[in-house]
């Protein structure tokens, strides 16, 4: 290592345990306000007698942990009184949000309160690093940085090195928030579409540790028929949700009779040029009249008003074998990369 490492490396290091010394007295402060608050809290409460403390109250402890199996997760959910799920939904979004089992509508509750949660707690950080800053830069000015790391000073090591240190961990922190945000916004931008010729939006999976992670579904899949999942590949983050949300919203229909409808008008939520479809020759299905009474138009016909993508002549299962035409262009409407033929 070299001199200049060397020398970076022990500055980080005595920054650290600098930290960690005001870290563990705030932490001591914060133990002692809170002892102080639980029991000023205990004391003053006043249990209704019908109800109990806090009606429908469920510790955090029995909420089923992430991984448990769906069904589990499922039963205890039904074994939740109304008054109980509103609770958990309310007090503990960020444990029952991501948990598989839980229906979509209460996930998607408790993860818009974690989205707002983690919105307010990005811009605060954004806000406390600026000050951060400010203050850093302005002890750098004034020739007082040793009375930010007395440590460091005390052991003779470069307060101003130190400084710098913190001040590229600001920037770097600070582009992490930004990017978040970022990705947030657009996030938020389809969340709260109120068009009613669009699909409503569900969040059932939100993170924003790491890069980061949303997974929001266009309708709710317990209700739907079909549903189609699209994963971004492995690069991707929160930063640049919005082309991903873009792409679920498209719709392939292949091997169908019909959609219930005679045109592409009817199918609320997607737009003419998002929906497609196709049909191989020596699919049965050919024998299904067109405008059918049960399933509407076929969708491949040009009065229906969709788009329509080529697929290799088959049967009715064969449009998803390898190599077939039509899966090639179901993965590139579902992904936007490539052209649909």
């Amino acid at each position: 290592m070299h001199g200049q490492e060397a020398a970076a490396a022990r500055y980080a290091l005595a920054a650290q345990e600098s930290y960690a010394t005001q870290l563990r007295q705030l932490l001591a402060d914060a133990a002692a306000l809170d002892e102080a608050t639980i029991a000023k809290l205990t004391a003053n409460r006043a249990p209704n007698s019908a109800t109990g403390p806090m009606a429908g109250a469920i510790p955090r402890q029995s909420v089923p942990v992430a991984g448990t199996d769906p069904a589990t997760v499922h039963a205890w959910w039904d074994g939740l009184a109304e008054e109980e799920r509103r609770y958990v939904v309310a007090n503990h979004p960020d444990l029952v949000g991501n948990l598989d089992g839980v229906p979509i509508d209460a996930r998607d509750q408790a993860n818009r309160i974690v989205f707002d949660q983690e919105t307010d707690r990005l811009q605060a950080h954004r806000h406390d690093l600026a000050d951060r800053e400010a203050y850093l830069r302005q002890m750098m000015r004034e020739g007082r940085l040793a009375e930010v790391y007395p440590d460091l000073a005390a052991r003779g090591l470069s307060v101003r090195d130190a400084a710098l240190f913190d001040l590229e961990t600001i920037d770097q922190q600070r582009a992490d928030s930004d990017g978040k945000l970022k990705g947030i916004g657009q996030i938020a931008d389809r969340l709260n579409v109120t068009d009613p010729s669009r699909q409503r939006a569900y969040l059932i999976g939100f993170s924003t540790e790491g890069d980061g992670r949303a997974v929001v579904s266009i309708g709710n899949p317990d209700t739907a028929d079909n549903v189609l999942t699209y994963v971004p590949g492995t690069g991707a983050d929160i930063t640049h949700p919005g082309g991903d949300i873009k792409r679920a919203e498209k719709m392939a229909i292949d091997a169908s009779p019909g959609v219930g409808t005679n045109t592409v008008t009817d199918l609320h939520g997607v737009s003419a040029d998002q929906v497609w479809s196709t049909r191989a020759d020596g699919d049965p299905i050919h024998f299904v009249p067109d405008l059918d009474l049960v399933h509407g138009n076929d969708p491949t016909r040009d009065d229906f008003g969709g788009r329509v993508f080529t697929s290799d002549p088959g049967g009715h299962s064969d449009y998803w074998n390898k190599g077939n035409q039509a899966r090639r262009n179901i993965a590139i409407i579902a992904t936007g990369q490539g052209v649909v033929s």
